[in-house]
């Protein structure tokens, strides 16, 4: 701002010129008074001028300083302007910041309830898993002792299996001896029974009927033996025991020779049934003929027959005979036949 620059006031005590009084005492009293008048309106002049002149420069200044603050305040309007959009800005960033903590919160209180299940969750874990160990352990421990068990036991069972196999082997020489000991006999089935009957008679009649003489002498014994089961109704069978095995195996040559044998051809009356001769054999031996003979009409197998105590089978006339010692080798016809049924016309 600029300063004001005032003229120096002039001393209203300033003593008059001498000479300029002398002057006008000289030139009159008009002339005198003219020069006061005009002495005396000179410092109103200036004063004037003076005062212009500063109240010019204060008004400059003035206007200087209006302009000048004018300029602050509008720059400081800009600037509060400015301030209030970074404000605005900021208030908006600030709710938005308050909406994502909000949504923080909310997200931290789940996950901490996330964590809390989870916590949970594992704590049950743990649980299970502990009793889990305890039951593998005990789980552990009772196989340990059934292993020993099972060892106790394959060492029994061992033991049994070399009994078992000592008891067939037995069993299987005990039959061949019991079949050995019937190697002279026959069996007749289907022989009408009555009291009193002689039954050297009626096998000397067969032998008649058969076209082979059998001398009384020859036969050791002879009687009827009771049924393996006690509902069967059929007549018992005859036991025939020769005196020798040639004896007996001729007798049944002759018997198939005769291609069957009736009761009429014997001398028994009624109506006439068929009689039977067969090889003496153990009930063991029996149960698998009657077996055999069931898989050859099953199977369509033509012959079925018994020489010397062992089951033949043939399926043709020119097929191989087959010899059955256990129902072990007739499961394998039966699965032999069977392989062979899809492939048959």
């Amino acid at each position: 701002m600029s300063k004001v620059a005032r003229s120096p006031p002039q001393s209203h005590g300033q003593k008059p010129d001498p000479n300029a009084a002398g002057g006008g005492a000289l030139g009159g009293g008009e002339a005198t008074t003219t020069l006061r008048k005009r002495k005396q309106r000179e410092p109103d002049h200036d004063f004037t001028a003076a005062f212009a002149s500063f109240t010019t420069e204060i008004k400059t200044c003035i206007n200087d300083w209006r302009n000048e603050m004018n300029h602050s305040i509008s720059k400081i309007s800009n600037e509060i302007t400015s301030v209030r959009g970074d404000l605005d800005s900021l208030s908006a960033i600030t709710s938005g910041l308050k909406d994502e903590i909000t949504v923080l919160r909310s997200d931290h209180t789940k996950l901490e309830n996330n964590i809390s299940l989870v916590q949970r969750k594992c704590s049950d874990i743990t649980q299970d898993i502990s009793e889990l160990k305890s039951s593998v352990e005990f789980t552990s421990d009772q196989q340990i002792h059934l292993e020993k068990r099972l060892s106790v036991l394959e060492t029994k069972f061992k033991s049994n299996c070399m009994i078992e196999d000592k008891t067939k082997s037995l069993e299987i020489r005990m039959d061949s001896m019991d079949q050995q000991s019937r190697q002279c006999n026959i069996e007749i089935s289907n022989l009408p029974e009555k009291r009193g009957e002689n039954l050297v008679e009626l096998l000397q009649n067969i032998g008649t009927a058969i076209k082979f003489s059998i001398p009384q002498k020859d036969i050791i014994a002879i009687h009827r033996v009771p049924h393996m089961r006690s509902d069967n109704n059929t007549p018992k069978n005859v036991v025939v025991k020769f005196t020798s095995q040639t004896l007996r195996s001729n007798v049944l040559s002759a018997y198939r020779l005769a291609k069957g044998l009736t009761t009429d051809q014997v001398g028994i009356s009624g109506a006439p049934n068929r009689i039977y001769l067969n090889e003496h054999l153990i009930i063991s031996k029996k149960l698998l003929f009657r077996e055999c003979r069931s898989a050859a009409k099953q199977h369509n197998y033509k012959h079925t027959w018994v020489r010397n105590g062992t089951i033949l089978m043939r399926e043709t006339d020119t097929s191989p005979v087959l010899k059955i010692y256990s129902s072990t080798d007739l499961k394998k016809l039966r699965a032999r036949a069977e392989q062979k049924a899809p492939n048959a016309p």
